[in-house]
């Protein structure tokens, strides 16, 4: 079973991402011819709808430019503020998952938060890489078959 991420939807059309999944994103369309073989889908894309996904900025890049400094910055902030809230109120404030247990020391906290932006830096950092990539393979296309 898969958990949805929406991230936009219409009266024929619904774009998500898998929770669990930064590697690709899906679109369902309703009521949109397709052509499908082993290995190729075809589908019919109304333009309105490809005009409003292609418009949106579904990618967060925050953490791309991020020094390895500020990454440990940002974290010890993080730990500090959860360790404040937690000695001086009820309410305990929660780390993200990716902490691990919070009864854990404050430099092993630190160690797990700056391992994982540090990882969040380097796939945004990649997907930065091979949109550029794509851009350049097709301006390259582009400018060939202008040249024929």
């Amino acid at each position: 079973m898969s958990i949805k991420d929406p991230i936009a939807h219409g009266e024929n059309f619904y774009l998500y991402k898998e929770c669990f999944s930064d590697d690709f994103v899906y679109l369902e369309l309703e009521g949109c011819g397709f052509e499908a073989s082993n290995n190729k889908v075809k589908v019919e894309i109304p333009i309105e709808v490809w005009e409003f996904i292609r418009s949106m900025d579904t990618l967060s890049f925050e953490h791309a430019n991020l020094s390895d400094i500020q990454i440990e910055s940002l974290v010890s902030d993080m730990v500090d503020e959860y360790t404040a809230k937690q000695g001086n109120d009820s309410k305990r404030s929660l780390l993200p998952a990716y902490f691990g247990n919070s009864d854990a020391s404050r430099k092993e906290l630190i160690k797990r938060g700056v391992d994982h932006f540090k990882k969040l830096r380097d796939r945004e950092r990649a997907i930065q890489d091979m949109i550029q990539e794509f851009k350049r393979r097709h301006y390259a296309n582009q400018h060939n078959a202008d040249l024929h």
